[in-house]
C-alpha cells in the first residue's frame, strides 16, 4: 500500500509553526480540555483530535513535561537550566580510609566536585532534580542539586520519589503509617495507612486510608475512589488506570474521570505499550487471543500475535505472522501482507523483507536501499546502519539511504561509545571512526572500557583511547584496569606481566603518577610522583605540594597521616602541620566503626609494643574503648577522661578511676577521693567519698569511712551510710550487708528479704 511522500507537507507545517508557534500555544491552551482531565496534572492523549496531536507533535514538546498550570502540583514542564546540568554529572566513589566502605557523589564536566562523596544511591537525579541517598551513617534521605538535604536523614524510611514531580512517598518510623511528601516545602501532603508508588511518576497516587482505596493527585484531592467501584489497581501508565473487579477475571482501563477508556467484560487481562496503546488479551474457546488497542480504545488490531515500539512506531505481528505498521496516533503506514517482515532500524527507517528479497524502506514506503539478496540489516548508531549481503559483504548506510561505508572494506562492524569499530577485511586490524567516518585510529583490538574509554590493543601493549580520538595512554603496557577504590577516575597500567611495575593515570588530565592513596569526600586524593608525595584535586590541580616521604588518604575530619624527615605527624587539606611530626607511625584503624575515619592508631617510638588512639586534636590514650550512653572512658598513663562519638576529648584526661556515665553523672576519682561529675565535666557531687557506684533511677552506692549508703542526684544522703557493702539497684532493688547478714532493700531503704 503506497503512500505519497509527505515531506514537504511537513517542511511546510513546521515553518508555518515557527511563524504561528504563539497562536498555536494558545490554541492548546483553549482545546485543554480535550486533552486532559480537570484532576490530572498530566497531559496525556486520552481523547486526543488529530490535529491537535499533529500540533503537539510538530511543536516537539513531550507530553511527559506538558503539565496544567497549577504550579502547586510541581510537575516538569521543562527540565530547569539546574537539572539539565546535573544530569550531566558524572558519578565518582570512593572507598573510606579503611577501604572498607564505598560513598559516592557527583563531578561536573570541569571535573569539580559538586556532590561530595559521602552517600550510596542507586539513581541518577530525578527530572525536578531530587535524589534519594543514604549517607554514611546508612540513613535514608533525600537532597537536591545543591547537595542541600531535603527530605532530614533518618526521619523517614522506603523513601520513593516521583521522577517527574517534586513528591516522595515515606513511611513514617514514628508512626508507621505513611505520607506523600512535598519536596519544595518539605510539607507533607496527607498521611496513609498504606501507599501504593506505582504511579508517581504519573502524579496519580494509590492510597489506603481506613481501609478505604482511592486515586489522589500530587495535591492530595481525590480523584477516584477504588474502593467504592469495588476496583483492585493493576496500574497507571500514560494518564490511564488499570483497573480489576475483586474476584472477577476481567479488567478494564479507565481516564481519570472514572469513565472506562477500555471496557470490563470481554479482557481478562490488559497490558500497557506506550503512547496510551495497550494489548487486551481474552480467551475463547481455551485459545488465547491479543487485541492492540488505540489510546482512544479502539481495537486496531484484533486477533494479533505480538506488538512492540520501535523507534516511535507500532510494529505490529498477527497470527498468520504478517507485519503491520502504525504511527504513535494509531494509523496504519503500513498494511498486513504488504512485506513478510518488519523490523525498525534508524529513526523511520524499516528492514523488510518480500519474497526472499530484503530491503530498507521509510514510513512512507520510499525505498532507501533497493530490494535484494540481503542477508541482514543491523543498527549500528542512531544515525548509521550495517547493510550485510547475501555475499558476505558488509556496507554503512546513513538514516539518508547514503554508502558511507563502500562494501568489501571491512568483515564486521560494532558500536563502542557510539563509535564505530571494523575490522580491515583480511587483515587482524581493526579501525576505530566516528559518525562523520573520520579515522581515529588503527589497532591490533579494540574493547570497551567504561563509557568514556576504549582499551586499544598494538603490537607494542595496551593503551586508552577516549571517545573524542585522544590516546590517553599509549599503547606500551602489558595490562590497563581500573582502580577499584577509586571509581571512574583513575586506571593503572602494568608495565610488565607479572604486574611489579605500576603507574596510575588520572583520566581527567592525563597524569601519570607512581602510587596514589583514597579519594576523600572532597575529591582529594594523595599521588606518588618521584618517590615524594603530595595532594591533588578531582581536577588535577596540586593542593598540597610533593614535600612528604609517605601520605595517607584524608579522614573525615580533614587531616592526613604524612611522613617528613622519618617521623610522622598529620596535615590539613592546605598541608599545614596540625599534629607534630614526632611519632615513629601512624594508621588507620580497621576497628570501631564508627571511629575509624575519626581516630589513628600512634605508636610514639619504635619501642611501643602496643599503639594508643589519638584523635585529630592529639589527645592520645588507651586503643581500647567501649561506649555507654555516648560516651567512652579513655585512659592514658593510668589517667581517665571521656570520649564522644565523634572521637573528641570532651572531658579531659584527668582523673584517677572513672565509670561510665549512668543517669547523667559518672562517678570519678580525684586525690584518692570519689565524686560525680555531669557530661560537661562539671563536678555535681564533691570529690569527699572513699568509694562509689553508678546512679539507678535516681540513687547511687557511696561509701565514707567504710560504711555504704544510697545518695540521690542532690547528693543528699536518701538511705543512711550503714552497711559494710552495697550494689547499685537494678530493677528497684539492691543487695546490702549489715552485721555479715545479707539483705535485699528497696529504693525507700527497707528490708523486702534477708538471708
Amino acid at each position: 500500500m503506497k503512500k505519497p511522500n509527505l515531506n514537504l507537507v511537513i517542511d511546510f507545517i513546521k515553518k508555518l509553526v515557527a511563524l504561528a508557534k504563539p497562536l498555536l500555544i494558545s490554541v492548546i491552551a483553549v482545546a485543554k480540555p480535550l486533552l486532559v482531565s480537570a484532576k490530572t496534572a498530566t497531559l496525556h492523549l486520552i481523547k486526543t483530535k488529530p490535529l491537535l496531536v499533529s500540533v503537539v507533535a510538530i511543536l516537539g514538546v513531550s507530553t511527559m513535561y506538558l503539565t496544567s498550570d497549577d504550579d502547586s502540583l510541581h510537575a516538569v514542564k521543562e527540565l530547569s537550566p539546574e537539572v539539565k546540568e546535573a544530569l550531566t554529572w558524572k558519578e565518582v566513589c570512593r572507598s573510606d580510609v579503611s577501604g572498607n566502605r564505598h560513598f559516592c557523589g557527583f563531578i561536573n564536566k570541569q571535573n569539580e566536585i559538586t556532590i561530595p562523596m559521602i552517600y550510596r544511591f542507586s539513581e541518577h537525579f530525578s527530572n525536578v532534580g531530587f535524589l534519594d541517598v543514604l549517607n554514611e551513617d546508612r540513613l535514608e534521605g533525600v537532597i537536591n542539586t545543591k547537595g542541600e538535604e531535603v527530605i532530614p536523614f533518618g526521619k523517614y524510611s522506603n523513601i520513593k520519589l516521583s521522577h517527574n514531580y517534586a513528591i516522595a512517598a515515606v513511611k513514617n518510623k514514628e508512626k508507621d503509617n505513611y505520607s506523600i511528601i512535598d519536596l519544595n516545602s518539605n510539607s507533607v501532603i496527607g498521611e496513609y495507612d498504606e501507599i501504593d508508588s506505582r504511579g508517581l511518576d504519573e502524579g496519580i497516587i494509590s492510597v489506603n486510608k481506613n481501609n478505604k482505596e482511592i486515586l489522589i493527585n500530587t495535591k492530595g484531592e481525590e480523584i477516584i475512589s477504588l474502593s467504592d467501584q469495588k476496583w483492585g489497581l493493576n496500574g497507571i501508565k500514560d494518564g490511564f488506570i488499570y483497573v480489576d473487579v475483586y474476584g472477577e477475571p476481567t479488567m478494564a482501563r479507565v481516564d481519570l474521570e472514572g469513565e472506562e477508556n477500555i471496557p470490563f467484560g470481554k479482557y481478562f487481562r490488559i497490558v500497557p505499550l506506550q503512547y496510551g496503546f495497550a494489548l487486551g488479551y481474552y480467551k475463547e474457546e481455551d485459545k488465547l487471543y491479543q487485541d492492540v488497542i488505540n489510546p482512544q480504545g479502539e481495537v486496531i488490531v484484533s486477533n494479533g500475535k505480538e506488538a512492540f515500539f520501535k523507534n516511535n512506531f507500532l510494529i505490529v505481528i498477527n497470527n498468520q505472522n504478517e507485519n503491520a505498521l502504525f504511527d504513535i496516533k494509531g494509523d496504519e503506514l503500513i498494511s498486513f501482507g504488504d512485506y513478510d517482515y518488519i523490523d525498525g532500524l534508524v529513526n523511520n527507517l524499516f528492514a523488510v523483507a518480500k519474497d526472499d528479497e530484503r530491503g530498507v524502506i521509510d514510513s512512507d514506503e520510499n525505498e532507501i536501499i533497493p530490494f535484494g539478496e540481503y542477508r541482514v540489516f543491523t543498527k549500528v548508531t542512531d544515525n548509521l546502519f550495517e547493510v550485510f549481503s547475501a555475499t558476505n559483504q558488509r556496507a554503512i548506510f546513513d538514516n539518508e539511504g547514503n554508502e558511507v561505508i563502500p562494501f568489501g572494506k571491512y568483515d564486521n562492524f560494532r558500536n563502542i561509545n557510539g563509535l564505530i569499530v571494523a575490522r580491515l577485511k583480511g587483515t587482524d586490524k581493526e579501525v576505530i571512526m566516528n559518525e562523520k567516518m573520520e579515522l581515529l585510529g588503527e589497532f591490533s583490538s579494540v574493547w570497551g572500557f567504561g563509557s568514556e574509554l576504549i582499551g586499544v590493543y598494538t603490537e607494542n601493549g595496551r593503551g586508552l583511547m577516549n571517545n573524542d580520538g585522544k590516546i590517553i595512554i599509549e599503547p606500551q603496557y602489558s595490562d590497563v584496569s581500573e582502580v577499584s577504590d577509586n571509581f571512574n577516575l583513575f586506571v593503572v597500567a602494568n608495565e610488565t606481566n607479572f604486574g611489579d611495575i605500576r603507574r596510575y593515570l588520572d583520566i581527567n588530565n592525563g597524569n601519570f603518577y607512581d602510587d596514589i592513596g583514597l579519594y576523600n569526600k572532597d575529591g582529594l586524593i594523595p599521588v606518588k610522583k618521584s618517590d615524594k608525595w603530595g595532594v591533588i584535586n578531582t581536577k588535577g590541580d596540586v593542593v598540597v605540594p610533593f614535600n612528604y616521604q609517605d601520605l595517607k588518604s584524608f579522614a573525615e575530619y580533614g587531616l592526613a597521616p604524612a611522613m617528613k624527615d622519618g617521623k610522622w605527624g598529620m596535615i590539613n587539606t592546605k598541608g599545614e602541620e596540625v599534629i607534630p611530626f614526632k611519632y615513629y607511625s601512624i594508621e588507620y584503624p580497621s576497628f570501631y566503626e564508627k571511629l575509624k575515619d575519626k581516630l589513628v592508631l600512634v605508636k610514639e617510638s619504635k619501642d611501643d609494643i602496643y599503639s594508643r588512639f589519638m584523635n585529630m586534636k592529639g589527645d592520645i590514650f588507651s586503643s581500647e574503648l567501649e561506649f555507654h550512653n555516648n560516651f567512652a572512658v579513655a585512659k592514658y598513663n593510668n589517667k581517665f577522661g571521656y570520649l564522644n562519638e565523634d572521637g573528641e576529648m570532651v572531658i579531659a584526661i584527668q582523673y584517677e578511676k572513672a565509670q561510665d556515665f549512668s543517669d547523667g553523672l559518672a562517678a570519678v576519682a580525684q586525690d584518692g577521693k570519689v565524686g560525680f561529675i555531669n557530661q560537661e565535666g562539671k563536678t555535681v557531687i564533691p570529690f569527699e567519698y572513699e568509694n562509689a557506684d553508678s546512679f539507678v533511677n535516681d540513687l547511687a552506692p557511696v561509701m565514707k569511712e567504710n560504711k555504704w549508703g544510697y545518695i540521690n542526684k542532690k547528693g543528699e544522703i536518701v538511705i543512711p551510710l550503714q552497711y559494710s557493702s552495697a550494689t547499685k539497684f537494678s530493677n528497684g532493688y539492691a543487695k546490702v550487708i549489715k552485721d555479715e547478714t545479707e539483705f535485699v532493700i528497696n529504693e525507700k531503704g527497707e528490708i523486702v528479704k534477708s538471708y
